[in-house]
């Protein structure tokens, strides 16, 4: 991480923070998918976002995204399970 200069703005050492924080955020939101959730959630999360942007079938598929959805807890569920060890 680079040293904060004191010739430099309040302003511009405040915005050079935030982009460090906002990298290190996304790293850790990277590693957090990559460790907790398994690919058959990752598929299913996949699926149910398909139906729900298709807002011309989203009614006639009520069922079958309530059905993914409970898949998609159980999952992640099972996923922090495996994970912790349990």
């Amino acid at each position: 991480m680079e040293v904060l200069n004191s010739d430099r703005s309040v302003t511009e050492k405040y915005d050079h923070l935030i982009e460090q924080l906002s990298q290190i955020r996304a790293v850790k939101a990277i590693t957090f998918i990559d460790t907790k959730i398994s690919e058959r959630t990752i598929e299913l999360l996949e699926e149910r976002k398909a139906i729900l942007t298709d807002k011309s079938k989203r009614k006639e598929n009520r069922n079958t995204i309530s059905s993914l959805s409970k898949l998609i807890r159980e999952n992640i569920r099972n996923d922090n399970e495996r994970d912790n060890g349990k």
